[in-house]
Parts: structure tokens; sequence; C-alpha cells
């Protein structure tokens, strides 16, 4: 958000920043809808947040190293 806000769209980039964690949540709460209108088992939904939240934390690590291999500085830190 700071580098944009240089360029006057501080306020656009928090705005997209919200909009996709709402879109998340909005997504999140579906599939766990569905997940339990299908009746899967309660334990497997904490199971399943669990994968989700790895292959977030992966993708992360992944798109850091990429950056910092790059020769750029990381805008993550």
């Amino acid at each position: 958000m700071k580098a944009r806000e240089a360029q006057g769209d501080g306020n656009l980039a928090e705005t997209l920043n919200e909009s996709a964690l709402y879109l998340g949540i909005a997504i999140g709460a579906s599939v766990g809808g569905l997940a339990l209108a299908i009746q899967v088992p309660v334990d497997m939904l904490s199971v399943g947040a669990g994968v989700v939240a790895l292959l977030g934390m992966g993708v992360q690590v992944w798109l850091m190293r990429r950056t910092i291999a790059g020769g750029e500085a990381c805008p993550h830190f």
C-alpha cells in the first residue's frame, strides 16, 4: 500500500485488499456450509481448513523466494 500511496492509489490498494478478504470469507463459508450439507464429518472440516492454511503459507513462501531470487527487494517486509 505504501508503494501505491506515492502515486495516490493507497486507498484503492486498501480497498482491493479488504475486498479480497471478504471474498475469501464468503468462499470459505460457502464451502463449509456445502460440506456440512453433504454431511462431511465435522472433524474433517478442521483438517480441510488446515490444508488450506498450509497451501496459503506455501504460496506465500514461494512468492517471497521468487521475489528475492529475482534480485528485487521483498515488498512483504
